[in-house]
């Protein structure tokens, strides 16, 4: 049973095949940003470029160890894989948030409300960062609340990564109509000890399975999130944070001069 649709795979295919030029127009963009600080200036190369790259890089490794047109149950080995990679780019996105808020602190030279520097821990672009928010244009002020709910999502993948219980990708889904059945078959799994009869109920268990990629951190307190479509959609929200970024900078010391 696969994941997605045809038109859904189509599509996320074809994005997949754009990334490589839309990571390397990025880059290039990045680059040649101006910026009168040094310190925001290695940020920039250091930071925000470097997690760029690695976040192109572990979309083409999920790719790779579980395509999206995955229909049967893929190896343990290879879910192990794509969590590692899955792990690095949530890692790297919402360090890329972080890198943005630090480059634009250092080139303005924001300051807290007693004229001191921002304290590190008070730097950032999710909604609690008030003194850094304040400092954007209204431009940056409002797209950030149009990407909110992004930032929220990101920032709690990112803090379950490194706190909590880490996003992993199930090894299977079963239908809620077969789930007191495969219950009761996992129970016999466990009891019997003799080595047919465990090849025997798994074979029944496999046939009650199937698989989705879908990304679970903690089902109580968040649905299940499409892999594929959503590292995509992470990229993309990326580069347009980066050109709003870049296209206010420029604005900005435009009006300056």
């Amino acid at each position: 049973m696969p994941t997605y649709s045809d038109s859904t795979l189509a599509e996320l295919l074809n994005k997949r095949r754009e990334l490589k030029q839309k990571r390397d127009g990025l880059l290039v963009s990045l680059y040649s940003l101006e910026l009168t600080d040094l310190t925001a200036q290695k940020v920039l190369r250091e930071g925000v470029m470097r997690r760029v790259s690695l976040i192109a890089i572990s979309i083409g490794e999920i790719f790779n160890h579980l395509p999206p047109e995955t229909s049967g149950m893929p190896a343990k080995e290879d879910l192990d894989r794509v969590a590692i990679q899955l792990h690095a780019n949530i890692i790297n996105t919402y360090g890329v948030l972080d890198c943005w808020a630090h480059v634009w602190v250092n080139e303005w030279k924001v300051l807290d409300s007693d004229g001191k520097k921002l304290h590190p821990s008070r730097i950032g672009l999710g909604k609690k960062y008030k003194q850094v928010r304040q400092s954007l244009t209204p431009e940056l002020k409002e797209y950030l609340k149009t990407r909110e709910d992004w930032i929220v999502r990101v920032s709690n993948l990112r803090h379950a990564v490194a706190h909590s219980i880490p996003p992993y990708i199930p090894p299977h889904c079963v239908d809620p109509a077969h789930s007191r059945e495969y219950e009761v078959l996992l129970v016999q799994w466990y009891r019997s000890l003799d080595k047919n009869e465990r090849c025997a109920i798994e074979r029944k268990m496999e046939s009650l399975a199937h698989f989705k990629a879908l990304v679970i951190h903690d089902i109580e307190k968040s649905p299940p999130i499409f892999l594929h479509s959503q590292i995509i959609i992470d990229f993309l929200t990326i580069e347009e944070l980066a050109n709003k970024f870049m296209k206010e900078i420029y604005e900005k010391r435009k009006g300056r001069a």
